[in-house]
């Protein structure tokens, strides 16, 4: 079913709503695969950009697919040349303060190791990952999110873990 439109205040009054209801979510998206805010800020911006310019042929059954698949276009687009750096799991020290140094040492180089194994891993293990570890998302959440099955979902946490414990030396 497509959504109709029949005047440019009936257009403004369902972007309002998809944006509101939507932006958050691609954003953090976005922070995931750029790990900058800004940068994600921005590239949202552009998402809503297109989709207002597309507004007209968009399914509304598909419109949460839409906005991921605009936004990782728009990524790949950008950075696909770019090596990025990613600044997720900052470590709260704070609880750790009355520990000895060498503790918060290790807790910093671990905490170092772990963001760098982040960054190895690829494009979409990355991304399953921060978006189940991090943002909390489920993996139905996800797969919705990325327009792949449960399943593929399942298949990159796999995969991601699996290396990150091959990375960090972490037996099970």
């Amino acid at each position: 079913m497509f959504l109709s439109f029949s005047s440019s205040r009936k257009d403004k009054k369902w972007f309002k709503k998809v944006f509101d209801l939507h932006f958050e979510k691609i954003r953090n998206f976005l922070y995931y695969r750029t790990g900058d805010m800004d940068k994600a800020e921005d590239l949202c911006q552009e998402v809503f950009l297109i989709l207002w310019e597309k507004r007209k042929d968009v399914n509304d059954e598909k419109l949460v697919s839409l906005l991921f698949t605009i936004a990782s276009n728009l990524f790949n687009n950008q950075y696909k040349r770019e090596k990025l750096h990613y600044k997720y799991l900052e470590s709260d020290l704070s609880d750790f303060d009355q520990a000895n140094p060498e503790f918060l040492l290790e807790v910093k180089e671990f905490d170092e190791q772990l963001k760098r194994s982040i960054e190895k891993l690829p494009d979409k293990c990355r991304t399953v990952f921060l978006l189940s570890k991090v943002d909390k998302h489920t993996y139905k959440e996800i797969a919705e999110m990325l327009g792949v099955s449960v399943k593929t979902v399942e298949k990159h946490m796999h995969n991601a873990l699996v290396s990150l414990r091959s990375e960090l030396n972490i037996k099970i």
